[in-house]
């Protein structure tokens, strides 16, 4: 939901430019490229979150219509924003972890894999700082 993801991925976007004037000059070519992408894939989903009404307004507009004992229908703008978010999130995912700078260090027992992702290497260490379970 937007809720959740909009606040922490717009940060990260809004880092960004700072991170790389900073740092640009001291990474290897591939990295370098790999954060623009991750930049540039950013941007897309903060503007197709962007796009979206507030929950406010949407509570709104619910509470304006008339009440039915008809489930509502998907809405396709709803349908279509979803899948374009599911999209540009895998294609994020694909350019593998943001510097630990923008989105703080991994939590115990994980690491970075030859492809840039995060991978559990010490699951007794993981799960002890998991804080969910």
């Amino acid at each position: 939901s937007k809720e959740v993801m909009y606040p922490p991925l717009k940060e990260i976007f809004d880092n960004y430019p700072k991170y790389l004037e900073d740092h640009g000059a001291s990474l290897d070519a591939e990295t370098k490229e790999r954060y623009e992408k991750q930049y540039e894939v950013l941007g897309k989903i903060c503007s197709e979150f962007e796009k979206q009404p507030e929950p406010a307004e949407v509570a709104l507009q619910d509470a304006a219509t008339e009440p039915s004992d008809q489930p509502a229908e998907p809405d396709q703008a709803a349908i279509e924003h979803f899948e374009v978010l599911g999209k540009l999130l895998v294609e994020l995912q694909r350019y593998g972890y943001p510097p630990k700078e923008l989105v703080g260090a991994l939590p115990e027992g994980w690491q970075i894999d030859e492809s840039g992702l995060p991978k559990v290497a010490d699951a007794a260490a993981a799960t002890e700082a998991c804080t969910i379970m």
